[in-house]
């Protein structure tokens, strides 16, 4: 599941604030007349002991690295795939799960009616309580676009929503590719 942008901007927020102050510390350790903001004791110990202000210094630089690297993942990578299976049920009597293949699959087939379309991936993702669904297609020349896509995002939402009970979050759609309609056949290959 990818961050929200809310998320985002939380973490960004957090993570600049967190290197203003590691940035404070290291040039409180590396210049000692910026240290008398820290306190006079501060300023005292590190005035003339260039071990403790080397060896603070790396401390310092090892906690913006490792705050850099952090806000990197967390705001530029996107996770593997989060889930596997889907709890449909689960209770005193034991639990039902799906996997993401089989509602992938699932996905094809329901999607496999639908003029216009030549080939198609489906992906699904998500959690527990929200399923996120990518869908990359070929479309034939007659198709229209916006109708054939808008079909296949509320196909895509009654299907899986019907059979699993979950909320159907991002439905995207993208067209890799427009083939001629005479090497039109079913979708459903992969």
């Amino acid at each position: 599941m990818t961050p929200k942008k809310g998320d985002r901007a939380a973490t960004l927020a957090l993570s600049i604030v967190t290197l203003m102050l590691l940035l404070f510390a290291g040039m409180c350790t590396l210049v000692p007349s910026f240290a008398s903001f820290a306190g006079e004791r501060y300023a005292l110990l590190l005035h003339g002991n260039i071990v403790l202000r080397i060896l603070l210094t790396l401390i310092v630089l090892a906690l913006m690295v490792t705050v850099c690297v952090r806000l990197w993942v967390k705001l530029f990578m996107k996770p593997e795939r989060s889930l596997e299976t889907l709890a449909l049920r689960s209770g005193d009597g034991g639990e039902v799960r799906v996997s993401l293949t089989a509602l992938e699959s699932m996905a094809r087939r329901a999607l496999g009616e639908i003029d216009g379309v030549r080939e198609m991936a489906v992906m699904i993702d998500g959690n527990e309580d929200t399923l996120n669904v990518k869908i990359d297609l070929k479309v034939t020349t007659g198709a229209h676009i916006p109708d054939v896509t808008r079909s296949m995002q509320q196909t895509v939402r009654d299907a899986l929503g019907g059979f699993t009970g979950a909320a159907i979050g991002e439905v995207t759609v993208m067209v890799s590719d427009i083939v001629p309609e005479t090497d039109a056949g079913k979708p459903g290959k992969n």
